[in-house]
């Protein structure tokens, strides 16, 4: 996955949980578990974000060093 994509379901992923967690302050059991769910799933592309910076900046630093 391209690190764009990763920032936009990040961002989307966010916009969810936030709007469940007002839901289920207000007592919705499904939205607690979307919450949950959620939660789990940005974990994981918090996982593959982190990944994928750390790939753009070695090949950033590739292309400065063949610049030199």
């Amino acid at each position: 996955m391209k690190l764009e994509e990763t920032i936009q379901i990040m961002q989307k992923l966010i916009s969810d949980i936030t709007k469940d967690l007002e839901k289920g302050s207000l007592g919705n059991k499904t939205a607690v578990q979307r919450v949950r769910v959620n939660s789990i799933l940005f974990g994981k592309i918090s996982k593959m974000y982190r990944k994928e910076t750390l790939d753009s900046e070695k090949q950033l630093a590739k292309r400065i060093k063949k610049r030199k």
